[in-house]
């Protein structure tokens, strides 16, 4: 199965902050077996979030937006995506239940926080969504369906995006296609083997990443695809190798999902 991310911020596109949401997504998904196929980044306007959600929702039957969920002025994800669905946002009682209960939590600890209104504005979801509980900060997580696409928006505080992703997005996803991953490592610059690549992803249904090692004459080729077809793939640059004189420096193999 397919998903695509969107990473919501404009912090992300002027540099301020580093981009890892996306990246740590996309190799736990693809650890669990789902193809990655589309990533985008957008700005916080709403029109901005819209126009993403539009390209990212496209052929994907899971979509995960990142940021945009806190309770400041700029955090619009709930509204795109309520917008672009076609749908209200309501309150979701169990969410703002929460939020009372963190907030007074604070209070007895000594810590009181302004603005009480932003804060509860993290409890709004769009008509039909589920909330994805938050142990780690004030925003949860948000899941809703539209049509054949099942939407998870994500808090972009990594350390809080990982651990709702372990706790409540993983039991519900369960696992994707199972696949097989042969990588070589060659002594060999990549061109060398770009056409055997090509033909290998045309007859053996694989797909072949070629990666080439700066300052080094060594290419790893990364190649995945449904269990004994890469197997059968990696034979055959084995021999091409072995017919050439280039010698196989490293080669190892696993499975996803």
């Amino acid at each position: 199965m397919e998903c695509s991310l969107l990473v919501v911020g404009n912090e992300i596109l002027d540099g301020t902050v580093r981009e890892e949401n996306a990246s740590w997504l996309a190799g736990r998904l693809n650890a669990l077996g789902f193809r990655v196929r589309k990533i985008g980044v957008v700005g916080d306007g709403e029109e901005e979030i819209e126009e993403g959600l539009e390209w990212v929702m496209a052929g994907s039957r899971f979509v995960f937006v990142c940021g945009g969920l806190g309770g400041t002025p700029d955090d619009r994800t709930r509204e795109a995506v309520a917008k672009r669905l076609g749908r209200r946002l309501v309150q979701h009682e169990v969410a703002r239940r929460e939020l009372e209960e963190k907030l007074e939590k604070l209070s007895r600890w000594g810590i009181e926080l302004g603005g009480r209104e932003w804060i509860m504005k993290m409890s709004l979801v769009p008509e039909g969504g589920e909330i994805l509980k938050n142990r780690l900060g004030m925003a949860p997580g948000i899941r809703l369906s539209a049509g054949e696409v099942t939407l998870f928006l994500l808090p972009g505080v990594p350390v809080e995006l990982k651990v709702i992703f372990a706790e409540e997005v993983e039991p519900l996803l369960g696992r994707g296609e199972e696949r097989e991953v042969v990588e070589l490592t060659l002594g060999s610059e990549e061109t060398r083997f770009s056409g055997l690549a090509e033909e290998l992803e045309r007859e053996c249904g694989v797909v072949v990443g070629m990666y080439p090692l700066f300052g080094r004459l060594e290419v790893r080729m990364r190649i995945v695809g449904k269990a004994g077809r890469a197997a059968e793939a990696a034979r055959r640059v084995k021999e091409e190798a072995e017919r050439a004189g280039v010698p196989l420096l490293a080669e190892r193999s696993f499975r996803l999902g």
